[in-house]
């Protein structure tokens, strides 16, 4: 297995062979190189406008948008911006703020701390499934259902998993 960080965010690349990786955005925790599979994917500019629709549905007028203004109510230093979309290797989609910066974040359910955005789209991203998942019916609650617990597999292998799930908690 080899692990080779490629891209302008500096992301890892996990292939079986070094020459798979080149153009690759694919990133997984050091930690779990071994024991899974379970890795995401930079969605490249080309298929961004599928995305929305592929994961959220008839949602995807309102997601982004909602989505947004949530991260601005967890973190006074979200500053809006380009979202940067992630597939999951198990079906799952979250979308992260482009800053770098690490962001002071206040949680509804008391919880405060410091998060990556990483952390803080995948915490925004939970809480949004989760809503309507509550709020919706049939297939669409099925979805949204579906989406959470793809993307909390995703959060028990993060290196902010305590953070994330004290937030969501």
């Amino acid at each position: 297995i080899w692990l080779d960080w490629v891209g302008q965010f500096g992301l890892p690349c996990v292939s079986e062979d070094r020459a798979s990786c080149h153009g690759q955005y694919r990133r997984t925790p050091m930690n779990t190189l071994e024991t899974t599979s379970l890795f995401t994917s930079l969605v490249i500019s080309a298929r961004r406008l599928d995305m929305l629709p592929r994961y959220v549905g008839r949602f995807t007028i309102v997601f982004e948008s909602m989505l947004c203004q949530l991260m601005r109510e967890l973190s006074g230093d979200y500053e809006g911006g380009y979202l940067l979309m992630w597939e999951l290797s198990n079906g799952g989609f979250y979308m992260t703020p482009g800053q770098t910066e690490k962001m002071n974040v206040v949680a509804p359910n008391g919880y405060s701390g410091i998060m990556s955005a990483d952390a803080l789209g995948i915490t925004g991203c939970l809480y949004m499934y989760s809503h309507l998942s509550f709020h919706t019916s049939g297939l669409d609650q099925q979805q949204f259902s579906q989406l959470f617990h793809d993307l909390r597999d995703w959060v028990l292998l993060h290196p902010e998993k305590e953070s994330i799930l004290a937030a969501i908690d």
